[in-house]
């Protein structure tokens, strides 16, 4: 009888450190997953899809400094976190 109580005891132990270390890499990987999702980059036709403009448009929107855009060769790239923050609450 008293052995079913030292491995009830073990197995609460058990199950309580096995919990914490769940939520130990479930907040690990929660940051990772927010770290990569706000450096994504997103290419011109992407943004102007996603704004329902036209690249034209876009480039004007570049040009008057409302959004920031990074270049690596010959190819132009927009950070979707700096597109949602670009956003106006009205």
């Amino acid at each position: 009888m008293e052995n079913l109580g030292f491995v009830q005891a073990i197995t609460e132990d058990f199950k309580k450190d096995l919990l914490e270390k769940i939520k130990q890499e479930l907040d690990h990987f929660r940051e990772e997953f927010r770290c990569k999702e706000t450096q994504e980059l997103l290419t011109r036709q992407e943004v102007a899809s996603l704004f329902k403009i036209n690249i034209s448009t876009l480039h004007n929107w570049c040009k008057s400094g409302y959004l920031k855009k990074y270049a690596l060769g010959n190819r132009i790239y927009f950070r979707r976190s700096e597109i949602e923050a670009s956003l106006i609450k009205i």
